[in-house]
């Protein structure tokens, strides 16, 4: 069985003569860097998550837009049944804030979607964390015997290098 990572072989999880079932841990390559990063990786994603669920931007800015609205609306009337009450530079400049306010809900939408897929590329980093520290873990590929240990605790091993040797029973 070969390590598929470079690395100090750690204290082997079974001794020579035991019977295994094909997929258990038989040892472990020292793994405190991929660990890490995996807690990094999952720190990242959980502040990724908290980000694509705020929708607060979005509310706050339909909120706005519907008091842009109104207050245009207001306006409006108020010029068609005062003339002159409200000048048109102030209809203008309301009419500005309301289509600005839409504008800010398509931003905000536009950054919670952002945020979104931020959080799916977390996610892949964590899964790949996970995969480092999976690949440092060296696991039986049939069910048999250990009959040798190539390596011992704390020894240098590269990737393709043999590290344990296992033999079928049936």
């Amino acid at each position: 069985v070969p390590a598929r990572e470079a690395g100090m072989l750690l204290a082997p999880a079974v001794t020579e003569g035991a019977t295994v079932e094909s997929g258990k841990v038989l040892g472990r390559i020292d793994d405190t860097e991929a660990q890490v990063l995996k807690a990094r990786a999952s720190t990242d994603v959980r502040q990724a998550r908290e980000l694509s669920e705020n929708d607060i931007k979005v509310r706050f800015a339909k909120k706005s837009a519907e008091v842009a609205a109104a207050e245009l609306q207001r306006a409006m009337e108020s010029a068609e049944k005062f003339a002159k009450s409200v000048s048109q530079t102030e209809l203008d400049r309301l009419k500005l804030v309301a289509d600005k306010s839409k504008l800010e809900i398509e931003q905000a939408e536009h950054d919670l979607s952002q945020a979104r897929m931020t959080l799916a590329l977390k996610q892949h980093d964590l899964d790949r964390a996970e995969l480092q520290v999976q690949r440092r873990q060296i696991t039986a590929p049939i069910t048999g015997m250990v009959v040798q240990w190539k390596r011992r605790h704390g020894e240098w091993v590269e990737p393709g290098t043999p590290v344990v040797r296992i033999i079928r029973l049936n």
